[in-house]
């Protein structure tokens, strides 16, 4: 008589669990190392130099500034937020097809592989920055407080690039969708930058800077028509990302000519006034974002009462067919 086979319940012939938890683990950790490279790529193909600084030590021209792996500068803030944020929406986006039972170990090794990659880019560039500037010699004082502000920004917006990620992945799909509405913006903007690296400079065509004024509206719709609005709480979701859209852009646009203004630098006073003028003029009828509100609310309204006739209607046929 034969030797019967082996079970399949046999942990001999198992593969070990533990080694298996490992594999996803290293996978997820990778995953977060690629999704933070991919965030910056833009700026590491086509830029990768610091732009000339208002503090520089010596005189130098643009050719001549040193390799950073952020574009650290007072001008380019809106750059650093598009570059990191994308990072972490890419890697939150991963996150949400990992398997249910080693879920919550395999997010901690993607943000931990996130973390990595903008922690070592962060170093770097301001190890260039801080040599260019003095820093830790005797300087003047405002390159100082340019410096460590640039730092402190920077280390912050790691932190929350980081707890991006997770809202993304979260289970809720609540959560999930306020994480969208809040990234909707700078990834709208990392997609827009790659026309600038594909294409030749200044022969853009006009209909990119009508993609890019009008698609943080159009994800903020889809967004809400995926979350949908059952149960009832999930109309705050709509509020809170309506809400975004309306007033991320302003921001984005106050802080650009706040902090891009050379007749304001050093004053911090006169740097936050200009800031609440323009976010103030940005919200109102100048500024876009009434049209973009009735742009994201009319995608979600209709395919939200398109998805409640198609459910309508299969509801009804599947009664008739076990009547």
């Amino acid at each position: 008589m034969t030797q019967a086979a082996a079970s399949p319940t046999d942990p001999a012939q198992e593969p070990n669990p533990q080694w298996s938890r490992v594999q996803l683990n290293l996978a997820a950790l990778a995953m977060g190392v690629a999704a933070g490279i991919i965030g910056l790529l833009p700026w590491l193909l086509s830029g990768r130099r610091l732009s000339l600084q208002n503090f520089w030590m010596l005189e130098a021209a643009p050719e001549t500034m040193p390799f950073s792996a952020l574009p650290l500068s007072q001008y380019s803030l809106f750059s650093l937020l598009v570059l990191l944020v994308t990072g972490g929406v890419i890697g939150g986006l991963a996150a949400r097809y990992f398997p249910a039972g080693n879920r919550r170990s395999m997010i901690w090794c993607t943000v931990g592989g996130l973390l990595l990659v903008h922690s070592l880019a962060a170093l770097q560039s301001f190890v260039v920055l801080g040599s260019g500037l003095g820093i830790g010699s005797q300087v003047r004082q405002l390159a100082q407080v340019y410096f460590f502000g640039l730092l402190c920004g920077v280390l912050l917006l790691i932190i929350a690039t980081a707890l991006l990620l997770g809202l993304i992945a979260a289970r809720s799909r609540a959560a999930a969708a306020v994480g969208f509405g809040l990234a909707a913006v700078p990834a709208s903007s990392w997609f827009i930058s790659w026309f600038s690296y594909l294409l030749p400079q200044g022969q853009l065509p006009n209909w990119i800077s009508v993609l890019d004024r009008w698609l943080p509206a159009v994800i903020v719709g889809i967004v809400l028509f995926w979350c949908g609005l059952r149960p009832a709480g999930r109309l705050l979701v709509w509020v809170v990302n309506l809400l975004l859209l309306w007033s991320v852009p302003a921001a984005v646009t106050a802080q650009q000519y706040a902090f891009g203004s050379r007749v304001l630098a050093g004053n911090l006073a006169d740097t936050a006034d200009a800031f609440g003028q323009v976010f103030r003029q940005a919200l109102g009828p100048a500024g876009d974002g009434g049209f973009r509100l009735v742009v994201a609310l009319a995608i979600a309204v209709l395919g939200t009462a398109v998805r409640e006739v198609v459910m309508r209607r299969s509801a009804q046929a599947d009664a008739a067919s076990s009547a």
